[in-house]
């Protein structure tokens, strides 16, 4: 990509980032602007339908503006820079990009099928296949999280995990997606697996299912664990409810096992360069399996099965901060 695309947002100062509320594409969103220590804005409203099914029809002259980008314009002047990710919101970030008629920089994340240059900046992941001289890809999905906010966040765990057994291996459970659903029968083979993690290594285990996995992921946990045969392994299982561990936990762990429906929580799982091992509900294919097999290449993930308990945890391998490099790469300092 070519160096000329990068100078234009060396000075950006504010941002917007315009999102729908989805929590996995938002982030993303947020993260870049908080590396690129933007002063930041966060535009949050369903996009107009008509912007969602054609989201070329941003260019028409007549598109009104939505009211909450009426608003910011009214009360702060268009940004310097404005954020958005997946394809929903891909609609509005060419109807904002018309409309500010140069003033707005716009940087879309993920690949939304249209062509480049309806974008200032696309920043797309490597298992997508859009390139172009304003296209700059990355390896995995971008995040919030840093180092200082996973060690922060390590010290301030619960006595309960601090004190575990050592090696600690977490296990990050995500769950039913459009690929295929997620079943009891997945979550308990799951809670046998990491059982036999734990008793093979002498260590403890930590379950951090997500929000949308947590009553049913948490049950078969508990279910399988308890009747293990063997003297139960020290484990602890987030319950939902109190803060989330997550970002701690990354911290935290010897080892970390990740199911792999998730792109994002796999690649924040790999920012410290802990051992990550990736678990199937299910084989992937298509764009997925084209992830997991880079992240393999690269060193940053391996299959947990079959595992040898003499090679386990692995050594640590590299981190991967693609959010801190793009941020980097945009304010000239890469």
């Amino acid at each position: 990509m070519a160096q000329d695309h990068f100078a234009t947002f060396a000075q950006a100062r504010t941002a917007w980032v315009v999102s729908d509320g989805t929590k996995g594409m938002e982030v993303q969103s947020l993260g870049l602007a908080e590396r690129m220590g933007l002063n930041t804005t966060v535009l949050r409203f369903p996009p107009p339908g008509l912007l969602r099914h054609l989201p070329r029809s941003g260019r028409w002259r007549l598109m009104p503006l939505p009211a909450p980008c009426r608003k910011a314009v009214k009360e702060s002047g268009w940004p310097d820079v404005i954020i958005t990710t997946g394809r929903r919101m891909a609609g509005l970030s060419i109807l904002l990009r018309s409309k500010s008629r140069g003033i707005s920089r716009t940087i879309h994340i993920q690949d939304p099928k249209l062509p480049t240059d309806l974008f200032d900046l696309m920043i797309i992941p490597s298992h997508d296949r859009l390139r172009g001289d304003n296209v700059l890809v990355t390896t995995g999905s971008l995040n919030t999280l840093t180092l200082d906010k996973i060690n922060t966040a390590a010290r301030a765990l619960p006595p309960e995990v601090r004190e575990l057994p050592r090696p600690v291996i977490a296990v990050m459970i995500g769950g039913t997606n459009r690929r295929y659903t997620v079943t009891e029968p997945h979550l308990l083979r799951l809670g046998q697996v990491a059982s036999g993690l734990g008793h093979a290594t002498g260590g403890s285990l930590v379950f951090i299912p997500s929000r949308r996995s947590h009553d049913m992921a948490a049950a078969c946990i508990s279910a399988t664990i308890g009747k293990d045969l063997l003297e139960t392994p020290p484990h602890w299982i987030w319950d939902g409810v109190s803060e989330n561990p997550y970002p701690g936990i990354l911290g935290h762990a010897d080892a970390l096992v990740v199911t792999s429906d998730s792109v994002n929580m796999t690649s924040e799982a790999c920012l410290n360069g802990k051992p990550v091992y990736r678990y199937h509900f299910q084989e992937e294919t298509g764009r997925i399996a084209l992830f997991h097999a880079i992240m393999d290449e690269g060193g940053y993930t391996q299959p947990l099965e079959p595992f040898n308990v003499m090679d386990f945890p692995a050594p640590s391998g590299p981190g991967l901060d693609e959010t801190g490099r793009v941020a980097r790469l945009l304010r000239g300092q890469d």
